[in-house]
C-alpha cells in the first residue's frame, strides 16, 4: 500500500473512531470518555508522523526519515516543556 493511501486510511479510522467515542461521551456524559476521543485527535498527526517515519525507513529514504524523526523530536519537546 502507498504512503498516501496509508496515511489516508489512518486519518479516517481515527477521525471516525474518535468522533464516535466523544458522541458516545456526550450521550453517556462521561467527561473521560469525551477527552479520551479528544485526546485520539490530538495525537492524530504525531501518528501520522510515526507512519511516515517507518514508512521512509522501510524504504531506505533518510532524508525523509530524518525529517520526520526531526518533527515527531520537537513535537516531543513542546510537550515535554508543557
Amino acid at each position: 500500500m502507498r504512503l498516501d493511501d496509508t496515511l489516508a486510511r489512518l486519518f479516517d479510522v481515527v477521525t471516525w473512531s474518535a468522533t464516535a467515542v466523544i458522541a458516545l461521551g456526550l450521550v453517556a456524559s462521561s467527561t473521560p470518555v469525551v477527552v479520551a476521543g479528544i485526546a485520539a485527535i490530538v495525537a492524530l498527526p504525531a501518528a501520522g508522523l510515526l507512519v511516515m517515519l517507518a514508512s521512509f525507513a522501510r524504504e531506505r529514504y533518510l532524508r525523509g526519515a530524518l525529517i520526520a524523526l526531526l518533527v515527531l523530536a520537537v513535537l516531543a519537546a513542546g510537550v515535554a516543556l508543557t
